[in-house]
């Protein structure tokens, strides 16, 4: 009698998921016992005591930025902090490490000491210093996975992060733009977002939102069921109004992929297209006359203000922005092809310019080679 029961228990549990499954449901991943439980969600390594559910976000309680340095100013500051303690966490090797990790998120000394020291070493904070930009937050990430970090907790952060650094992104998203705020160095960040919602599988994403007038954490947890568990931090107070407004915003360029590719189109002008374009423009009104008349290789060193073609500073964003579109594979893509061009023109005038010595030569003789080599097939 008791394997018949137990047998129509495991069929109606069947039944139950496939019927979800055609109606379209989305199965979200409860904290209740027997339930399933991803062996890396982030809810299966958090305490319960500072996690509850509002709205469709799992809410991890953080500490109030009201309460510590910067206080209104400082919401950057923790969405970068708490972004980051999640994404350890995930990724942490044992169960002692998760324990300390997550009390790092209402830790007001590793916030004073570590990370606050980390954006102003040795107390170097400036008068009247505000809130991160979506940039600064970028760089100070990349300095965390390629510095040597002294500090305890920050240290043990980075050694985790590191290893797999794409899984974290900073956005400054509007209602119309996805990606903007972004300059050259920061692509990546347009890169990692749009490859993790085009691809399948497990995966934990971290998204620190920087949107007017208030800084956010989101976390973006996908199963290997396509199902999405969205997990959110807020550091003023631990509202969820801020959380719901910026999940809804991510979610609807999430659903609409065909739109996402014109947000990366949009991202990448903002962020490098529009400026290479204007310098592509200035060698075609100036410099490719002087060549012609010269015919002989010019010196740019001696010819060229350092504003109008940087000698360092533009074929370092050449490099960036090529390397950017080679990794999206956007190379063919058409709906690039004039900012294509651009960099075409750039990296074969400083190929022909440029002293052989130049950090930036083998680089532009390279981006050269491509184009050669594609117009030849």
């Amino acid at each position: 009698m008791k394997i018949v029961f137990l047998k129509l228990n495991i069929f109606f549990s069947v039944f139950v998921i496939l019927f979800a499954f055609s109606k379209g449901a989305l199965i979200s991943i409860e904290p209740v016992v027997g339930d399933f439980i991803a062996s890396n969600a982030l809810q299966s390594y958090l305490n319960p005591k500072i996690l509850k559910k509002n709205g469709g976000i799992l809410q991890i309680q953080v500490l109030d930025q009201r309460k510590t340095r910067f206080g209104e100013e400082a919401c950057g500051y923790h969405s970068w902090k708490n972004a980051l303690i999640a994404l350890a966490i995930t990724g942490a090797d044992n169960k002692s490490d998760v324990e300390s990790l997550q009390n790092l998120f209402n830790d007001k000394d590793f916030y004073h000491k570590e990370v606050v020291e980390f954006f102003y070493p040795n107390h170097s904070i400036p008068q009247g210093a505000k809130d991160l930009s979506i940039v600064e937050a970028h760089r100070a990430y990349t300095r965390l996975i390629t510095e040597n970090i002294k500090t305890k907790n920050l240290k043990k952060i980075a050694s985790i992060v590191k290893k797999n650094p794409s899984s974290i992104s900073f956005l400054n998203p509007t209602n119309e733009i996805l990606f903007g705020g972004l300059d050259e160095s920061s692509l990546s960040n347009i890169e990692n977002f749009y490859k993790v919602v085009m691809q399948s599988g497990f995966a934990v994403h971290a998204i620190v939102v920087g949107k007017f007038p208030h800084w956010t954490t989101l976390i973006m947890e996908r199963d290997d069921r396509q199902i999405i568990t969205w997990y959110g931090c807020d550091s003023y107070g631990n509202q969820t109004g801020e959380l719901l407004k910026n999940k809804e915003l991510l979610e609807s360029f999430i659903k609409n992929l065909k739109g996402l590719d014109k947000q990366v189109l949009i991202g990448y002008v903002d962020a490098v297209g529009f400026d290479l374009q204007n310098k592509a423009n200035w060698l075609k009104k100036g410099v490719i006359e002087l060549l012609l008349q010269s015919k002989k290789p010019i010196n740019v060193r001696r010819n060229f203000d350092s504003e109008s073609l940087n000698i360092h500073a533009i074929p370092r964003k050449i490099g960036l922005a090529f390397d950017f579109l080679n990794n999206m594979n956007l190379i063919k893509n058409p709906e690039f092809k004039e900012y294509l061009l651009n960099i075409k023109e750039l990296a074969d005038f400083y190929t022909k310019n440029l002293e052989s010595d130049h950090p930036s030569a083998q680089k532009m003789r390279e981006i050269s080679a491509v184009f050669m080599n594609a117009s030849s097939h």
